[in-house]
C-alpha cells in the first residue's frame, strides 16, 4: 500500500513526535507569539513620545495604532494562509517573523508621520504570517480533545507579549528614546526566526481527523466551504466584534493613564502592562483548564461559562475607567482581563475543531481579516476620533469617556456567543470530532 505523504514531505506513519518535543513546539510558538505582540504593542506605550516628536493628533495616532497595521495585516493574511494550507508552515512562520522584526526596528528610523506609517504597514504585513500557520500546526500536533487547553496556552503568548511590550517599550523609551526603543525591540526577532527554521518540524496535515485533507479549490470555493459552517460564521463575527472592543482598550489604556493620572511613559507601560498581562494570563489558562475538564461532559459548557464571564466584563471595565484611585483602576483592569480570558481557549478551539484540516490556515486568516479591519483597525481609530471631538469640552477627561463607546458592544457579544452554542454540537459531528448522539 502506498504511504500517504503530506506536502511537507513527512510520511504520516513516520511522524510520531514525543510528548517532550510537542511541548517544545508549543513553547516555541508561544515565544513567537510573545515577540509578535511585543512589536505590535510597543507603539501604544511610546505614543506620547512619538506624538510630541512628530506633532500628530489623536485621530492620526489612532490610524497608526489601528489601520496602518491592521489593513495590511488583513490584506496579507489570506494569500499567506492559502500558501500555508499548501506549503511548509514552519518556513512561513520563520520568514514572517524576520520580516515583522525588521520592520519594527526600522520604525526607529522614521523622520515623519508617513515614514512611521509605512513601517507599521511592514509590521502588519509580516505578522499576517505568524498566527494562521501556527494555529494550523497546533491542530496537527495535538488531538481535538486537548486543543482548547493548548490554544489557551498559545494565546498566553499574545498576552505576555502585550505585557512585555508595554513594560519594555516604556522603560526603553525613557532610557534610549522612542527610536532606539524600536530598534532594541525588533532585532532579537531575527535570531528567533533562525531558531524556528532550524528546530521546528513540519507535521503531516490532518493527523487526528478521520478523513484525509481534500484537494484545494479556488479562493471562492475555500471561503464558501468555511462559511457553510454556521458555528464558524458566528465565531468569526464574535471575534471581529470582540477585537473592536479589546483592541480599543488595549491600544489606548497606557495613554489614558498618562493623561488622567499623570503617569510617566515607563509607569504607563509597567502598571497597565502588569495588570493586563497578569489578569489575561490567569484568565486564559484557567479558561483552558476548565474547558478541557467540562468539554468531556458537554462540549458546549465552556462557551456558556465564557458567556457569563463576558457579561461581567461590562461593569468591571467601565469601573476601571472612572475610579479616582489609580491603584483601584488597575485592579479592575486586571479583573477585566481575567474575565475576558476565560473565553479565549474555548472559542479558538471550537473554531478550528469545526474546520476541515485542509482549510485551517485559511480559517485563521479569515478570522484575522475580520478582527483586523473591524477590531485593530477601526477600534483604536474610533476612540481617537471620539477623543478629538470631546477634547474641546472635556479636556484630559475626553479619552476616558471615548473608551466607553466600544464597551457598549459587550451585550451583543454575549448574544452571539450564546447563539454559537446552539449549532456547535452538530457542526462538530459533521467534522467527525465527536460521535453523533
Amino acid at each position: 500500500m502506498k504511504r500517504e505523504v503530506d506536502v511537507s514531505g513527512e510520511q504520516q506513519s513516520d511522524f510520531q513526535p514525543s510528548a517532550a518535543y510537542s511541548g517544545y513546539v508549543i513553547g516555541l510558538l508561544v515565544i513567537v507569539n510573545i515577540f509578535n505582540y511585543i512589536d505590535r504593542s510597543a507603539l501604544a506605550v511610546l505614543a506620547p513620545l512619538v506624538q510630541k516628536d512628530l506633532e500628530i493628533s489623536d485621530s492620526a495616532l489612532g490610524l497608526l495604532l489601528g489601520f496602518a497595521f491592521a489593513l495590511f495585516y488583513a490584506l496579507c493574511a489570506l494569500p499567506i494562509a492559502r500558501w500555508a494550507d499548501r506549503g511548509n508552515r514552519r518556513d512561513i512562520i520563520a520568514l514572517s517573523l524576520a520580516v515583522w522584526s525588521l520592520a519594527t526596528a526600522l520604525s526607529g528610523a522614521a523622520q515623519h508621520y508617513w515614514h512611521l506609517f509605512m513601517a507599521r504597514v511592514g509590521v502588519g504585513a509580516g505578522e499576517a504570517g505568524g498566527l494562521p500557520p501556527a494555529q494550523s500546526l497546533i491542530c496537527d500536533y495535538f488531538p481535538p480533545e486537548r486543543r482548547a487547553g493548548i490554544f489557551a496556552i498559545h494565546t498566553t503568548g499574545q498576552l505576555l507579549g502585550a505585557m512585555a511590550g508595554f513594560i519594555l517599550a516604556g522603560w526603553l523609551g525613557e532610557m534610549l528614546g522612542w527610536r532606539w526603543a524600536f530598534v532594541a525591540l525588533g532585532l532579537p526577532g531575527i535570531a528567533l526566526a533562525l531558531i524556528v527554521r532550524v528546530t521546528l518540524r513540519e507535521p503531516p496535515r490532518g493527523r487526528f481527523e478521520a478523513a484525509p485533507p481534500q484537494a484545494h479549490g479556488s479562493y471562492a470555493d475555500n471561503l464558501r466551504e468555511l462559511f457553510r459552517c454556521r458555528t464558524y460564521r458566528l465565531l468569526v463575527l464574535f471575534l471581529a466584534l470582540n477585537g473592536f472592543v479589546q483592541f480599543s482598550l488595549l491600544q489606548w489604556w497606557p495613554m489614558a493613564y498618562t493623561r488622567v493620572f499623570g503617569f510617566s511613559v515607563s509607569t504607563a507601560g509597567l502598571s497597565p502592562g502588569l495588570a493586563f498581562g497578569l489578569g489575561s494570563t490567569i484568565g486564559v489558562l484557567l479558561g483552558g483548564f476548565l474547558a478541557n475538564q467540562t468539554a468531556k461532559r458537554d462540549p458546549v459548557l465552556p462557551m456558556r461559562i465564557g458567556a457569563v464571564s463576558l457579561a461581567l466584563v461590562l461593569p468591571v471595565a467601565a469601573g476601571s475607567l472612572f475610579l479616582v484611585s489609580a491603584f483601584g483602576s488597575l485592579l479592575l483592569v486586571c479583573a477585566t482581563q481575567l474575565l475576558w480570558g476565560l473565553l479565549a481557549g474555548p472559542v479558538i478551539g471550537a473554531l478550528f475543531n469545526v474546520t476541515k484540516p485542509s482549510l485551517r490556515a485559511m480559517a485563521g486568516a479569515v478570522m484575522i481579516c475580520a478582527t483586523s479591519v473591524l477590531g485593530m483597525g477601526l477600534g483604536p481609530f474610533s476612540v481617537g476620533l471620539i477623543s478629538d471631538l470631546l477634547t474641546p469640552s472635556l479636556g484630559t477627561e475626553a479619552l476616558r469617556f471615548a473608551l466607553l463607546a466600544p464597551l457598549c458592544l459587550i451585550p451583543v457579544l454575549v448574544v452571539v456567543i450564546l447563539s454559537s452554542t446552539k449549532t456547535l454540537v452538530q457542526d462538530l459531528q459533521e467534522n467527525v470530532i465527536i460521535p453523533a448522539r
